[in-house]
């Protein structure tokens, strides 16, 4: 079940409405990126750049609401959890935590396992189901945890530990699986984007990247403390920032995502975040680039919002979870998705060789 929307003045706009409220109160409503007087980078978006992305944040939805995979991918999934041994191991350590945690039986999860038992200290959860799953947990997070800088060199010791730990468990979830034509890096990648005068860096701390084609099929982005919009709302700031850079990257390469969408696995302290941004390909980006556009009407269900003169086009940042690192049930469903993603990036690598897409 989603959570209800913000209010109109919350400082992440869940509708377009929202959006227009707001960005009227801070004279951006009409204000394309190129024209602000300065574009800070990703990490230190202010609130008026963010409007100026015109990315919406509907309510967040339950795990169990993420997009299912095809039958066909289903299949694929249940075939590799059927014979994976170290993950059942890891998955039992989880439920009976006052085992050895050096578990040889593990194999590729054990790094990521040891990285989990040295990891930060957890919040107080958000959730209810979170709290359960990790106990009446203190905060004794890093007082650096809402804005990450932006170089690798100048990630927390909290930050780095939740990087490590989630790109580790990434990567053991498909490294020994055949005829993968994706991998999950340590891609410390800087993204520079200019919008007229201004530019605007990125960094991408982790990603799906294919084998053989330059292309990323999700990134990553980790902080260590946990979500909350209401008092952290810098922290999807960076998150949208970080998917526009991609999404005109990738544009600048004239590579169009097809049918497959972007997607943005976020770890905050111990819950884990799924994102599916959503926008039309072409006038989203003709935004973006400030170019001009005819006016078209607002299809059923658009997230754009519908003036006399012209529909704005926005992106809408659809957020499920959270997922928490020690409930064994949360981390075999989130197995299984993360799983599928990589088996669609792969159908995705092997159409663009074929030249399909």
């Amino acid at each position: 079940m989603s959570s209800p929307n913000m209010s109109s003045k919350s400082r992440i706009p869940g509708t377009p409405k929202q959006w227009e409220t707001r960005a009227t109160e801070l004279l951006v409503s009409d204000v394309p990126l190129s024209q602000l007087n300065k574009l800070d980078s990703a990490s230190k978006m202010t609130e008026q750049q963010f409007l100026c992305l015109r990315v919406l944040w509907p309510g967040s939805k339950q795990p169990n609401e993420f997009p299912k995979p095809s039958e066909t991918t289903k299949a694929r999934i249940d075939e590799v959890m059927a014979n994976f041994p170290p993950f059942d191991a890891y998955l039992d350590h989880l439920r009976t935590p006052e085992k050895e945690y050096f578990d040889r039986k593990m194999g590729v999860m054990l790094v990521m396992q040891a990285q989990r038992h040295s990891g930060p200290s957890s919040e107080k959860a958000t959730t209810p189901s979170s709290a359960s799953a990790l106990g009446e947990a203190q905060s004794t997070s890093s007082p650096r945890s809402v804005i990450s800088a932006a170089a690798p060199f100048d990630l927390t010791d909290d930050e780095r530990l939740i990087h490590e730990a989630l790109l580790y468990f990434l990567r053991a979830l498909i490294v020994s699986l055949p005829n993968m034509r994706c991998e999950w890096s340590f891609c410390y990648e800087f993204i520079k984007t200019p919008f007229g005068d201004n530019e605007m860096t990125a960094r991408i701390g982790g990603c799906l990247m294919g084998i053989g084609i330059p292309d990323m099929f999700a990134i990553v982005e980790v902080k260590p403390r946990v979500r909350n919009r209401d008092e952290r709302p810098q922290l999807l700031w960076q998150e949208s920032a970080e998917m526009v850079s991609w999404i005109m990257q990738d544009a600048e390469k004239g590579r169009r995502t097809s049918v497959h969408p972007r997607l943005l696995v976020s770890q905050n302290n111990h819950e884990i975040w799924l994102t599916i941004a959503d926008y039309d390909e072409e006038e989203y980006v003709r935004y973006l680039r400030d170019e001009s556009s005819t006016p078209t009407p607002s299809a059923p269900g658009s997230t754009q919002s519908s003036t006399s003169q012209s529909p704005l086009p926005f992106m809408k940042m659809q957020e499920y979870g959270p997922w928490s690192i020690g409930n064994a049930s949360h981390m075999r469903d989130l197995a299984r998705i993360l799983l599928g993603w990589a088996f669609e990036a792969t159908d995705e690598v092997a159409k663009s060789e074929a030249g399909l897409r």
